[in-house]
Formats: C-alpha cells, sequence, structure tokens
C-alpha cells in the first residue's frame, strides 16, 4: 500500500477485496495487519517448500516490485521478502553466484531492481540483463539465461522445429472465402442468429426475463459455432492440401 489513495482497480484492492470476502465466508473479522505482499509470497514458499520435498528443479523469476533496500528494516532482514524466501529455501541467485552481484537496475530507472530469478536444484550457464526495449518495448529490461538441457536431462533432443504455418491466413483469398461461406451456412442452417436475437431481446428487456435456461442456451450456441469454425478452417486445409 502505497499512500491512502489506493486505484479501486489496482492489485493492493483487489486482493484486499478477495481477503475480505474469505473471512466473512468463515465468520472471522478481517486482520487490520493483513498484507496482501506479505501473504502473496507466504503462499509461495509454501509451494516451493512442497516442490522441493517432490524433488522439482525450480526456475522461480518474478517482477516483486521491491527493490533490494525494502527487503531491510532497521531490525534487518524481513520477513516474507524476496530475499528472506531466497534464504528460506536454499535457493541461489544466479546473478550473484555467476557475476558475484545483482544488476544496479533491472528497469530504466536507475538503481530500481525489482525483478529477479531464483533457482533451486538446476544449474545456470549464464544470465544477462537485455538493452532496453527488447525484446519488446518495456520500463522493465529482459533477462535471458542459459540452462544446459543435455546435462540437467542427462539426454538428447532434437532440434526446435518451426510451426506448420496456418492455411486461414489474410493472404490467402480462395481459403478465406471458402472458410466465411462455410460458417455462413452453418449459422443459417442451425439458425444460429435467430437465436441470437431472440436471447438478446430477452437481456434488454428487463434482468428477470433473462433465464438459466437462457444462459445456457447462449453457451450451446457459442459452442455450435467454435465447432463451425474449427470445421470451416479444416475444410480450408484439405482443399489446399488437394
Amino acid at each position: 500500500m502505497k499512500g491512502s489513495n489506493i486505484g479501486t482497480k489496482s492489485v493492493y484492492a483487489q486482493k484486499m477485496t478477495l481477503y475480505k470476502r474469505h473471512q466473512k465466508k468463515k465468520g472471522v473479522p478481517p486482520s487490520q495487519s493483513f498484507c496482501p505482499c506479505s501473504n502473496a509470497i507466504h503462499c509461495l514458499s509454501k509451494l516451493i517448500e512442497e516442490l522441493q520435498q517432490q524433488q522439482h528443479a525450480i526456475i522461480l523469476m518474478l517482477d516483486a516490485n521491491h527493490s533490494l533496500q525494502d527487503f531491510f528494516n532497521s531490525k534487518g532482514l524481513k520477513k516474507h521478502s524476496i530475499e528472506w524466501l531466497r534464504i528460506q529455501h536454499g535457493m541461489d541467485d544466479p546473478f550473484i553466484s555467476l557475476a558475484g552481484s545483482r544488476p544496479k537496475s533491472s528497469t530504466l530507472i536507475p538503481n530500481r531492481h525489482i525483478n529477479f530469478v531464483l533457482t533451486y536444484g538446476i544449474l545456470i550457464l549464464n544470465i544477462s540483463t537485455m538493452s532496453p526495449n527488447t525484446p519488446s518495448h518495456s520500463d522493465h529490461l529482459g533477462m535471458i539465461l542459459n540452462i544446459d538441457l543435455q546435462s540437467f536431462f542427462s539426454s538428447s533432443y532434437s532440434q526446435l522445429q518451426d510451426q506448420v504455418p496456418r492455411v486461414l491466413t489474410p493472404g490467402n483469398e480462395q481459403s478465406v472465402n471458402t472458410y466465411i461461406k462455410y460458417v455462413q451456412d452453418q449459422v443459417g442452417h442451425h439458425r444460429l442468429d435467430e437465436h441470437l436475437s431472440d436471447i438478446f431481446c430477452k437481456a434488454t428487456q428487463s434482468p428477470t426475463t433473462f433465464t438459466t435456461d437462457d444462459a445456457i442456451e447462449l453457451n450451446l450456441i457459442d459452442e455450435q459455432l467454435t465447432v463451425a469454425m474449427l470445421a470451416g478452417e479444416r475444410l480450408c486445409s484439405r482443399k489446399c492440401t488437394n
């Protein structure tokens, strides 16, 4: 929580709303000391503990929205901070183990290191921050790391293959026309537009006229339309192949 003027749609406000609803269902008054950030790290700590007990290797990457100095107070290391999480579970920070220190900043703002990579049971060969706005425009710096997959899994892997290009593309006019005609024929055959028009009229008249049965029918129409669209795409693929 930063100040008293908190946006009603901020993550903090949403988390507080969910917490209060949960406490109300339990019949317990909400605690005035509840902190969504600490609670999130507490839940994350329990998940990491479960994964470690199952002997999983872990790579944790997150935007903590807290700088390194936020992990400490006058008494020392804060409980339920990212640094506390790392020490609590014996995790490694590849920046520290490989480069000796974390970057001064992981954002475009100087001395604002709020993005972290923590590992457990897996060897990171190299790690680095990327140049600004790479691979996309952002106020955060991208991070890239190398893992020796062959060593980690003790196996060999085939080369990555390119995805088969989609047949239905805007540049393929014949396929697009075939697809549109098929979907339109299916909509007309099943009278989906008429059913939708009836449901729309009910929904706009008054809340009481729109029933549970109408909601079920609306979902069925959506399913029918999805089936028609997927079948139309497969039809285009067969025509192109033949």
